[in-house]
């Protein structure tokens, strides 16, 4: 958005700690501004794509099960895992940005994410890249919400359903999404108006066996992302810091 409305945006960080109430986010935005530009930047940060999922609950999703096996399945009850504290940290790349022969923007380029949080015995981290980059490389951050997504809902599962029990969890957007630049430009239109689309979500599990459709649905609605979705609660905290950036980056 910064360089398609041609705003002095020199580097952007993005900061979010976990705890078991929410999430706390902390956006640093580097640059000089103007008090215009500065209110774009803050509208677009509270509309963006991923956001609006968990925040503003811009997904629909609508339940299936499917059976597809003779043996029935005994579900069993035990306690849904409590989401560890951590944090997450995101810088975006700047240097990664690819350009057409032209000069044109085609790919904003891609975010360092690290992720630490603590498990049972020690403090773990692990770092990954993302974002809008070139295909086949990594996927645009809306999937990997999805993703997240899916495997909330495979967790939930693996709570009711005795081991080793097979299931699929499938999503799929309805219509399926076109891609491209369009696309792109058009989340990037809402974020900047402040326009929350609702996308409707199909979620299918599909279980190798027989068992109560009623009490899969029931678990299903439990699941936290699910609720977060429905809910708009993820956020517990949200704040966005202006300066000028360092001298040196490590």
């Amino acid at each position: 958005m910064a360089y398609r409305g041609r705003i002095p945006l020199e580097d952007i960080e993005a900061g979010f700690e976990v705890e078991e109430a929410g999430v706390r986010k902390t956006v640093k935005l580097f640059g000089d501004f103007s008090e215009n530009e500065e209110q774009r930047l803050r509208r677009t940060i509270e509309y963006c794509s991923v956001g609006k999922i968990f925040t503003r609950g811009s997904l629909d999703i609508e339940d299936r099960v499917e059976v597809r096996g003779p043996e029935p399945l005994a579900l069993e009850r035990r306690p849904f895992p409590p989401t560890p504290a951590g944090a997450v940290t995101a810088r975006y790349l700047r240097e990664t940005r690819e350009c057409a022969a032209d000069g044109q923007l085609e790919y904003e380029g891609e975010v360092d994410v690290h992720l630490s949080w603590q498990n049972l015995t020690r403090q773990s981290r692990c770092a990954l890249l993302a974002g809008h980059t070139s295909a086949g490389w990594a996927p645009p951050p809306v999937p990997l919400a999805y993703a997240a997504l899916a495997a909330s809902t495979a967790t939930a599962l693996r709570q009711v359903l005795p081991a080793p029990a097979e299931f699929r969890v499938e999503l799929a957007r309805q219509p399926a999404a076109q891609g491209g630049t369009a696309q792109i430009e058009q989340a990037q239109a809402d974020a900047i108006g402040g326009v929350v689309r609702i996308t409707p979500l199909l979620r299918t599990v599909v279980l190798a066996g027989k068992t109560e459709e009623a009490q899969i649905r029931a678990a299903l609605r439990q699941e936290p992302l699910s609720r977060t979705v429905r809910e708009g609660g993820l956020l517990i905290g949200e704040r966005v810091v202006v300066g000028q950036p360092p001298k040196v980056r490590l």
